[in-house]
């Protein structure tokens, strides 16, 4: 009887751009009797494959994987009245027909071993060809080409079930009477193959476009990015949103925005749309892309009158003297100081008001200060404002520092201030004092405090 049990060794190729396959052994035999009286023989064929494969195919794109056999080895072992001899050991490639080394004199054995592979893939894929002829240990490659459109696959299933072919001759010789058996060839189908997955990827252009909702309300837009692929409209993906190169917020794709706070000026807002893969299918990935936009807000100054003549303001504005102007530090509409205090009616906002009224608007000097200063105090309030209501820690602190202010700008209240001299005697005092208390005083302390303790060192 002639017993062939073939096996094949899959070991990893190593590449830089390629991925490694697990060592695995899949066993294959066949049996085939042949009459040599009471002799047996056992043939054990083991041989290496490494495969080298993409760690990633791209859809729409051709990659190969290379199959590169080696170190075919035959191992025989002869069983013969009982007794067991071997195993021998025998190198012998694929395609090479080599007679087997043993020490039994009256048997000589040879053996020629080919290999056939029969690639496969399951999945949007192809592959070409579709069968390799393995006779020498040549390296030998196949294409995969992943289709454009994947469905809802992220990655294929490459297989790669092994024929093995071995051809066997032997000759036996007793007592001078030689017998040949002729050539037999063994087919062995293996169909545990060799199995990976191979992840795919699809990139997929978008486009951005930016909406801004400036009706909001005074001082405030809106923003909707709307990200789209083709005519489809990509909903809920962050989309980072900068106001003057400036990351302000994240808001998610075509959808709007809260009210974002900008201020009477021009603004340059941009949308961007990064990188980012699908929700449900990891291998689709969505490419960046950007929008910008030029936002001016204006601050309201058109006039309306009724019918009976009455002067009608916008928002954010009051009449003062037949004219529109801007609610500013002193009076209603004054943004830190209704953020400290919790509402317009609070005294402190109240005695601010009728500081303004009674005293700075009574002199041109007063009017043109209360113009100016509002035109400064705009360009930084609102942004104060909102962290104060965001923040209860920075609103007590800004509390803290208005107090001084407001109680001096109180003395205003007990003096006249009827003509053009007192109004700028009064003025230039009270900057004077708050510069002192502001600045002046706290340096002072300062300067003490290290005094002292420059004195107690020298004292040690």
């Amino acid at each position: 009887m002639l017993i062939m049990v073939f096996m094949l060794i899959f070991s990893p190729f190593l590449s830089p751009s390629y991925a490694q396959i697990s060592n695995q052994r899949i066993p294959a035999s066949s049996t085939e009797i042949i009459s040599l009286g009471p002799l047996e023989i056992q043939l054990t064929y083991s041989l290496d494959i490494d495969i080298a494969m993409p760690k990633k195919i791209t859809a729409g794109n051709t990659e190969e994987v290379r199959i590169t056999p080696s170190n075919g080895m035959l191992d025989t072992t002869f069983f013969f009245n009982g007794e067991s001899y071997g195993p021998y050991s025998n190198s012998i490639g694929l395609g090479e027909e080599k007679d087997i080394a043993i020490d039994v004199p009256i048997l000589n054995v040879y053996a020629k071993p080919e290999i056939n592979a029969h690639p496969m893939v399951k999945g949007p894929a192809s592959v070409s060809p579709d069968l390799l002829q393995f006779n020498t240990t040549t390296t030998k490659s196949v294409q995969i080409h992943v289709n454009d459109n994947i469905g809802t696959n992220n990655s294929i299933d490459l297989q790669i079930p092994i024929t093995l072919f071995l051809e066997v001759g032997a000759e036996l010789d007793i007592l001078l009477a030689s017998k040949t058996y002729p050539v037999e060839t063994f087919e062995i189908n293996r169909f545990t193959t060799i199995s990976s997955y191979i992840p795919i990827e699809k990139f997929v252009y978008t486009n951005l476009n930016l909406e801004v909702d400036e009706s909001s309300k005074e001082q405030y837009i809106k923003i909707n990015p709307i990200v789209t692929l083709g005519k489809t409209t990509l909903y809920d993906y962050p989309v980072n949103i900068y106001i003057d190169d400036k990351l302000i917020q994240t808001v998610q794709s075509s959808r709007w925005s809260g009210d974002i706070l900008l201020g009477y000026e021009t603004h340059s807002v941009k949308a961007e749309f990064t990188q980012t893969q699908d929700k449900s299918n990891s291998a689709i990935i969505y490419l960046e892309s950007i929008d910008f936009e030029s936002v001016s807000l204006k601050k309201p100054t058109s006039l309306s009158t009724t019918d009976s003549g009455n002067l009608q303001c916008g928002s954010g504005t009051h009449e003062e003297n037949g004219q529109c102007v801007a609610d500013g530090l002193f009076g209603g509409g004054c943004l830190i100081a209704t953020a400290t205090y919790g509402s317009e009616l609070a005294p402190q906002v109240q005695n601010l008001r009728e500081i303004r009224d009674n005293q700075f608007l009574g002199t041109e000097s007063g009017m043109n200060f209360i113009n100016f200063f509002n035109e400064f105090y705009y360009s930084f309030s609102p942004a104060i404002a909102d962290y104060e209501r965001e923040n209860p820690v920075f609103r007590e602190a800004v509390k803290l520092a208005l107090t001084p202010m407001i109680s001096s700008l109180s003395i205003l209240n007990h003096v006249d201030m009827d003509s053009e001299a007192e109004m700028l005697g009064y003025g230039f005092s009270l900057i004077l004092l708050n510069v002192g208390m502001y600045f002046v005083a706290p340096a002072v302390v300062i300067i003490g405090i290290k005094k002292k303790f420059f004195y107690f060192l020298t004292l040690d």
